[in-house]
């Protein structure tokens, strides 16, 4: 793929504490109110609903297509302008993608100890890829949050038993 090729996938693209995390999921599993729980919380939002995926400096880095540049659309709520309701800090123009996270319409497993962590490639670049099931009554922003932070100390989810992947390294997608 060249250095100048662009690639749009549908999700979204934030910065939770200053690492790129690309969100995706069927519709109706809970992006959009993740977002919105993460701005609550200081993060910033780079893209929603569509992601301009492209290279730089051999990483995969994210933007968002400029008719929807600031907008988050909520079901009940409409379509939100960002900066207005947050703050201009709140949104980025781009961001290197270091996690996805994967929303899947299923309750949680009954042991805890089962974390779904598997390895994607797109545009010819690797990022780790958490399957977080959306169903039930969970703080999903926290969840989100708190996994975005252990991504971020290498080794933590190697670390845990009952893993279906190693971590981020373990098995391609």
């Amino acid at each position: 793929m060249s250095p100048n090729a662009i690639a749009t996938v549908p999700g979204t693209l934030l910065a939770v504490a200053g690492r790129g995390l690309l969100l995706t999921g069927d519709s109706g599993t809970g992006k959009s109110d993740i977002v919105l729980g993460l701005l609550d919380r200081g993060h910033q939002l780079i893209a929603d609903d569509a992601v301009e995926l492209f290279l730089h400096h051999g990483e995969l880095h994210g933007r968002c297509p400029e008719a929807l540049r600031g907008l988050l659309a909520i079901r009940g709520l409409g379509v939100l302008d960002v900066a207005e309701l947050f703050g201009h800090d709140r949104l980025r123009a781009s961001q290197r993608i270091d996690l996805e996270i994967a929303l899947i319409a299923a309750p949680p497993p009954a042991d805890p100890l089962m974390v779904d962590w598997s390895n994607r490639s797109i545009m010819g670049i690797t990022i780790p890829c958490l399957r977080l099931p959306a169903m039930g009554n969970r703080d999903l922003p926290l969840l989100v949050e708190t996994a975005v932070k252990m991504h971020a100390k290498p080794g933590v989810q190697a670390t845990w038993p009952g893993t279906t992947a190693q971590g981020p390294g373990g098995k391609e997608d």
